[in-house]
């Protein structure tokens, strides 16, 4: 029999029992089980609930906020394995960030293969090339998610031969899953990204669909994962080229239970991570350091946090709730923008793209822009602010594993529960999340070391 990894073999037994749509339901006829039109096609690409969420364990990993004692007690046996960074996490419970994941790229892949099939005129349709492309953006979205969870960190000396992720280019049960490298993951999400940029429209019809500035953006993310700094800025000023509207923030209601709007002007592609009960607002607080970091005049301080219990919770989601957006906004091209160009040498134009989001985010008339000729000065400086504008976004795990790579942005994160210290330290093994126990059963892959 052949080895099949488990979250694939989900995958498809879901969209054989549970699905009930039309064209997913158990037919008789093989044929029907597969979407046959283009219309069909793209209506299994528009399932918002599949292809609009991302992980949420590494976010619990990643130490911006703590929890009571108490309500620790309450949380699931994984999420408590995450927050605390233990070796084994999982205690036989299944992990949905690599089902849902997979159950991604299995329906991009159904997409994909339903496409071949039809006529050649069909395919070169304007909807039809979208199509392809849509799919082909969706699972590069879904193998970039699992990269920041389950691959080795980007190392370009060894990443021929650290583990990256089984790469699913089709759907067939028969195939025999194996991992494949870091290297040949960035690859595969760079290849079918660059499939999928000419017949992406420049922006969506709505902003659940890709783009080519959300193309463009993807890419930026990844090359700046892979320290190819040239590319990441190329594709991040290829993205604002289309896309590059901030939000105004003296503009935005202070007092609001929620102050921004889900769908706002700066979102590029909407994305929400999986709810989980640990990112409650009774439950999770801001770490007092990290709050700290932020001016009296930055709005941020505002915006995104609330007295909660006597301490301070986080309110700032661009989906307008409780639940954390984790898509891709402007103001994070505007800071790989600025972050790449001063790798670069370039520290004119990396001052001018960080002086422009943050003039958006200060109460009007108070930021002073900064200024300088010290290249590790400025560095250091965008890579706070990228801390605090981005958090919750599901970014901050990827931010950790790379810098750590670099021993002045190199830091140890600790926690306390029961009065026990728990410390996570720079590049260690537990950077990487196991893969689920089945999975290794099933499929015979190895394992992470943690």
């Amino acid at each position: 029999m052949k080895r099949i990894i488990l979250a694939f073999f989900t995958c498809y037994v879901a969209c054989l029992v549970a699905c009930k749509d039309n064209f997913l339901g158990i037919k008789p006829d093989q044929k029907l089980i597969v979407p046959q039109q283009l219309q069909e096609i793209q209506a299994l690409l528009d399932n918002e609930i599949m292809y609009n969420n991302s992980p949420y364990m590494a976010e619990i990993s990643s130490g911006d906020f703590w929890i009571e004692d108490a309500r620790f007690q309450s949380l699931t046996d994984a999420s408590k394995g995450a927050y605390l960074w233990q070796k084994n996490i999982y205690t036989n419970q299944l992990d949905y960030d690599w089902i849902y994941k997979y159950k991604q790229v299995f329906y991009a892949n159904t997409a994909l293969e339903a496409i071949q099939m039809l006529p050649a005129d069909v395919k070169q349709q304007p909807l039809g090339l979208e199509t392809k492309a849509n799919a082909l953006f969706y699972r590069a979205w879904a193998f970039f998610s699992l990269a920041q969870t389950f691959c080795q960190t980007y190392k370009k000396a060894t990443s021929n031969s650290d583990l990256g992720i089984p790469l699913r280019l089709a759907t067939a049960i028969t195939q025999s899953s194996k991992r494949s490298s870091v290297e040949e993951t960035y690859q595969q999400i760079i290849n079918d990204l660059n499939l999928a940029l000419p017949g992406l429209p420049k922006l969506p019809l709505k902003k659940t669909r890709p783009s080519k500035a959300a193309a463009y953006a993807l890419l930026a993310k990844t090359y700046l994962i892979m320290q190819n700094y040239d590319l990441a800025n190329l594709n991040a000023e290829a993205a604002l080229a289309i896309q590059s509207e901030l939000l105004n923030y003296n503009q935005i209601n202070v007092n609001a239970a929620f102050p921004f709007a889900i769908f706002n002007t700066e979102v590029v592609f909407h994305n929400s991570m999986v709810l989980s009960t640990t990112f409650a607002q009774s439950r999770l607080f801001i770490e007092p350091t990290l709050y700290q970091s932020y001016h009296a005049d930055d709005l941020r301080k505002k915006l995104f946090f609330v007295p909660s219990n006597n301490n301070i919770s986080f309110k700032g989601s661009y989906l307008g709730s409780t639940t954390f957006f984790s898509g891709i906004a402007t103001d994070e091209l505007w800071l790989i923008k600025a972050e790449t160009a001063i790798r670069k040498g370039k520290l004119t134009d990396g001052l001018e793209a960080i002086n422009w989001l943050l003039k958006h985010r200060y109460a009007t008339g108070t930021f002073t822009p900064y200024t300088g000729d010290n290249k590790e000065h400025i560095l250091a400086v965008i890579l706070k602010e990228r801390r605090k504008e981005l958090l919750f976004r599901g970014i901050r795990w990827s931010d950790l594993r790379r810098l750590n790579l670099e021993p002045m942005f190199q830091e140890s994160l600790s926690r306390t529960m029961a009065n026990v210290t728990y410390t996570l330290e720079p590049n260690s093994k537990r950077y990487v999340f196991p893969l689920p126990d089945n999975v290794i059963i099933i499929s015979g892959m190895p394992q992470n070391e943690r």
